[in-house]
């Protein structure tokens, strides 16, 4: 199946002044577009698309994408000047296709909460525009392989611990 496109209302959260606004948005896997609401396993690659609104000129845009678990902690966080990736500015009257390609890594069972962002600047100087906090849930579900999880958010696969004796 493909993903499907989910509006995005008041009731997700919506932080800006109703210049630039996040129409829609939609979050599946990358291999198959099959819908990332729910894992069953992590480091999954993934793809948020979002349709974005610009009734203004975006000049420099500043787009992040990021997972906050249920106490609100950014989890995974990142935007295009993160990545050294200047956008091309967003023209008023525009519908803009955002598209974020990532990783989820293996988290710990439970809820998140995916985030977006549209701000006009750089990182620590810019104009917060349009930030969509719940754009939508999802669930990373328990398994036997995460039975055994410490008290952590995100699994470091391959990690490897020794001990050598040395008399």
């Amino acid at each position: 199946d493909t993903a499907s496109w989910v509006p995005i209302t008041a009731a997700n959260n919506v932080a800006g002044d109703a210049r630039v606004v996040v129409e829609r948005v939609r979050f599946f896997r990358a291999m198959d577009h099959a819908p990332a609401a729910v894992f069953e396993e992590g480091d999954v690659e993934v793809v948020l698309e979002a349709e974005v609104r610009c009734r203004r000129l975006v000049q420099q845009p500043l787009v992040a994408a990021g997972i906050f678990n249920a106490r609100n902690e950014p989890v995974i966080h990142f935007n295009n000047a993160n990545l050294g990736i200047v956008l091309e500015p967003m023209q008023e009257g525009s519908l803009t296709r955002l598209r974020f390609s990532f990783r989820v890594p293996s988290l710990q069972p439970g809820h998140y909460l995916l985030a977006i962002g549209i701000d006009d600047g750089i990182p620590g100087a810019s104009e917060v525009l349009c930030h969509v906090y719940d754009a939508l849930e999802i669930r990373r579900l328990a398994s036997d392989r995460t039975r055994h999880l410490q008290a952590v958010y995100i699994e470091i696969p391959g990690a490897m611990i020794g001990a050598e004796r040395m008399d």
